[in-house]
């Protein structure tokens, strides 16, 4: 019986805690900027907004970037490592498409690298770093990110 009821204890002030630690976190909460990391290392590199258009009934956007040494348009949306993000195509014929992150150009997204990255950010209260789709003109791939790995 004596045990019983030490376990109990046990399990009561884990549970506890744990309801604690999520109050804190609740209360100290990293306020998401949506896509201003994404714009903000876009512009950085040069690029200027011209226009936003909602994709998949508004639960994304594409913004569409210019850059005064290129002659296309830059599409990029900030997405999610989700299915229904990754499988968005807004690349055209004749356009390259990849995903960004940490500031270089991905055929797929990096998810592991992902991952890692954003829990370990995550664990120190960061703000998590962009993962965004980018397609633009081969032409212009230099402007945004070394070549493709």
């Amino acid at each position: 019986m004596v045990r019983l009821s030490r376990g109990y204890l046990l399990l009561l002030l884990v549970a506890l805690a744990s309801a604690a630690a999520m109050g804190w976190r609740y209360q100290n909460r990293v306020v998401n900027e949506g896509a201003k990391p994404m714009l903000l290392e876009l512009v950085k590199l040069g690029w200027r907004v011209r226009g936003a258009t909602p994709i998949l009934g508004g639960t994304y956007v594409s913004y569409q970037l210019a850059h005064p040494r290129c002659d296309g348009v830059l599409q990029a949306m900030l997405v999610a490592p989700d299915s229904e993000a990754m499988s968005v195509t807004l690349a055209g014929a004749g356009m390259a498409q990849g995903v960004m992150f940490l500031g270089e150009l991905h055929q797929r997204p990096p998810l592991l690298l992902y991952r890692f990255t954003q829990g370990w950010r995550k664990l120190w209260g960061l703000a998590p770093y962009p993962l965004y789709r980018v397609a633009l003109p081969p032409a212009c791939l230099g402007l945004i990110a070394p070549p493709m790995t």
